[in-house]
């Protein structure tokens, strides 16, 4: 009504030319609001149903691959704490030991991602944060034992990282939320592995020019073996993060969909 009244308004005091540029214009300028006020409710929608809906676990499509991937997982998991033990063998004893039992809790959650469907959640729950929490305590106690300040600066800033890319500290978080979060792990995980092949392609161009420049290359090899099974082991366990919801049930003790949940 406003709108036909201001045209009217104008009509009687504009030529006739400009009056209706004027209503075309008005007209335009109504349906543009329109528009973008419908396109500001539609995404507040979509944003508050996407609060609302959790989100869902990764469908549980082939136990067999599943099974697969989980052992060679941890096959490649187990071979690389050897190979890590036996490339640094003169850590102080503490820090050993935190290792050692950090990796067996991993090793246990491999585990508990095939059997145990008897409190499974609580379990998991658990060695996850019994696994994370040694792993935390090694870095920051090897760190400590750093003599200058910058490594020191530095081996904490590493250890915060590595915690936050961790995919286990992912799926703890979605245990301790009640929500799924084996996605959310599986895309840390490949980060993890994104960053190791650009770590891995930036060293092989410092050798390249090195050798151009003839310059000594590093004593270091490029790829170790606990490098190489440490960017697989990844690989496995991404694979099994995206096909399988680990945090609902184990691979060897599927439940049914009809059968309640213990």
């Amino acid at each position: 009504m406003e709108s036909e009244e201001s045209n009217e308004t104008l009509s009687e005091w504009l030529p006739p030319e400009l009056a209706e540029r004027a209503r075309v214009a008005a007209a335009r300028d109504a349906q543009t609001a329109e528009r973008i006020a419908a396109k500001k409710t539609k995404d507040r929608d979509k944003k508050n149903r996407k609060d609302r809906e959790p989100p869902k676990p990764p469908e549980p499509r082939n136990p067999r691959f599943a099974l697969a991937i989980t052992l060679l997982g941890l096959a490649l998991y187990l071979a690389r704490e050897v190979a890590t033990a036996l490339a640094a063998p003169g850590r102080a004893a503490g820090v050993a030991a935190l290792n050692y039992a950090a990796a067996a809790c991993t090793a246990l959650v491999y585990v508990k991602f095939l059997v145990g469907r008897r409190w499974h959640k609580p379990v998991l729950g658990a060695l996850l944060a019994l696994g994370l929490g040694c792993g935390v305590a090694s870095a920051l106690w090897s760190t400590a034992l750093e003599p200058e300040r910058s490594q020191r600066a530095i081996g904490y800033a590493s250890a915060a990282l590595a915690l936050i890319l961790s995919p286990m500290f992912w799926l703890l978080y979605g245990l301790l939320r009640r929500q799924s979060a084996e996605r959310r792990a599986g895309l840390m995980q490949l980060v993890v592995l994104i960053i190791s092949l650009l770590s891995l392609l930036l060293g092989g161009a410092a050798r390249l020019m090195n050798l151009a420049q003839q310059k000594p290359a590093a004593a270091e090899p490029l790829i170790t073996p606990e490098r190489a099974l440490n960017f697989f082991e990844g690989v496995a366990l991404l694979f099994l993060l995206m096909n399988w919801p680990v945090l609902d049930r184990t691979i060897l003790g599927e439940k049914k969909p009809d059968s309640p949940e213990t």
